[in-house]
């Protein structure tokens, strides 16, 4: 087990190890988690302090909402035929319950995404998108109008199936079920699984034995336990701050 002796803060004044981050981890989980969750997370946490800093690395960093983000507010139509059916649709900036954000703030995007801007709160990530600032590169792209379909259907053949005259039409399971699309987000399967596995975790077995030269999990969650990061063999080492 590993053993370590806490500090109530981590004050990050010069740079630190791997070892001390992984020690100051693991104080703040004793501190504010279960212990059982702790210990079945130490075996992992040992191995990570008993590596050696890794010469390169990537990570793929998953922020998952689970729906409740307005993604309809954070990228805006700029263009101004655009802005105006989205107004519409929203309720017009400055009315009565009105959501549409107003389009002299949105933060403009750069060509050739200059149809579109984002939230006026989103200084940081237009900089990324734009490649200004800080950022001499662009670092940030939007995919947008995706979903779950298991393949793709016109609105005659949805309308048809929603009506009951086309049954045979292959949606997502449960569809218009709010935690069935959480999942299926996860597991990318919108046929529905009998056991449950989540796409990181499938890759994560693939590229495990190729990539991970240590015992380490290469699914770490600060989020608790979750579907996207289960794989066949591939365990995720959860750390709860």
């Amino acid at each position: 087990m590993l053993g370590v002796e806490c500090s109530p803060f981590l004050i990050m004044s010069q740079p630190i190890s791997r070892r001390g981050f992984i020690k100051q981890i693991n104080c703040a989980a004793v501190g504010t988690s279960a212990i059982l969750n702790t210990l079945l997370n130490l075996k992992l946490a040992n191995s990570v302090a008993a590596q050696g800093g890794p010469l390169d690395n990537k990570a793929l960093v998953c922020l998952f909402f689970s729906g409740g983000m307005d993604s309809f507010n954070l990228l805006v139509p700029w263009e101004q035929s655009a802005y105006n059916i989205y107004s519409a649709t929203r309720g017009a900036y400055g009315s009565d319950g009105g959501l549409a954000l107003d389009r002299n703030a949105l933060l403009q995007l750069a060509a050739p995404s200059a149809n579109f801007g984002l939230h006026p709160s989103c200084v940081n990530l237009q900089a990324m998108a734009n490649g200004t600032g800080p950022f001499t590169q662009r670092r940030l792209a939007f995919l947008t109008n995706i979903g779950t379909l298991v393949q793709p259907i016109t609105k005659a053949q949805f309308n048809a199936w929603e009506n009951g005259n086309n049954a045979a039409l292959p949606v997502p399971k449960a569809l218009f079920s709010h935690s069935d699309q959480i999942e299926q987000w996860q597991t990318a399967v919108p046929q529905g699984m009998a056991q449950l596995s989540g796409f990181a975790g499938r890759a994560a077995d693939i590229l495990n034995a190729y990539y991970n030269t240590g015992t380490t999990s290469m699914s770490i969650s600060f989020g608790g336990n979750n579907v996207f990061q289960v794989g066949n063999s591939t365990q995720q080492f959860v750390v709860t701050p």
